[in-house]
């Protein structure tokens, strides 16, 4: 008989998405084609990815983002630079709005209002991973690759009257993200576990543009009614 995730007496430990067992030999070009992971950016367009240089690059967003119900989904592949890095940021100061960053540990980290929740588990740089911080008035809670792994407790009002920006600190020029952003989706609701591990399950190329709650969507190039160095806003 056949088992998966066990020989004799040693038991994998990791996960598994999905197993085929095929009665006949696979070619190479069959096996090519199932090795393009829906969890790896294609660069089927020059803009489906922005790079950011950890020095001066940002994308300015044409609204504040403050409302006290938000989730924040995004793809992302940071570099381990040591240095915190803002992935995306509506602050007017230093307490008081959003920040989703990398924080100088490497360690992702949702900011509300000055209040961190910060995931203290392993690093993920270098490699591409699916992060959500969301807050609904109560609770700041952090989802890595459609698991949660945070949260904190906060009751307070978020309100911000500058543009948000992504890639660096949005009230000043510090914090400037070194990596790659593939998509970037700003919701006016708070996203269950179960709705942002569907998103994670679609994959970077998934299009959350017909999702509920949509503010703001950066595809970083996939939508091509703007050119370059514009990105547009793909939600409705």
């Amino acid at each position: 008989e056949l088992e998966i995730g066990r020989i004799s007496s040693t038991y994998a430990n990791g996960k598994i998405s999905n197993l085929s067992v095929y009665k006949t030999e696979l070619d190479a070009q069959t096996i090519s084609q199932m090795a393009k992971s829906r969890f790896s950016p294609v660069r089927n367009s020059r803009f489906s990815v922005v790079d950011f240089d950890g020095s001066d690059d940002l994308i300015d967003l044409p609204a504040t983002y403050g409302s006290d119900n938000i989730s924040i989904s995004t793809w992302v592949n940071y570099v381990d630079d040591g240095a915190t890095g803002n992935i995306f940021d509506t602050r007017d100061a230093v307490s008081d709005g959003y920040v989703l960053q990398v924080n100088s540990s490497n360690q992702v980290a949702f900011k509300v209002n000055g209040t961190t929740n910060t995931y203290t588990g392993a690093t993920f740089a270098n490699q591409w991973i699916h992060i959500v911080g969301t807050y609904n008035g109560t609770q700041i809670k952090i989802y890595i690759n459609g698991e949660l792994v945070n949260t904190s407790n906060l009751t307070s009002t978020v309100s911000t009257t500058t543009n948000a920006k992504i890639g660096r600190r949005n009230y000043n020029t510090a914090e400037p993200f070194q990596g790659s952003i593939s998509s970037l989706a700003v919701y006016n609701t708070t996203k269950s576990a179960e709705e942002v591990y569907a998103i994670y399950q679609q994959g970077i190329t998934y299009d959350e543009s017909s999702l509920s709650g949509l503010q703001g969507y950066w595809r970083m190039g996939d939508d091509t009614s703007k050119a370059f160095p514009t990105i547009a806003d793909s939600s409705s």
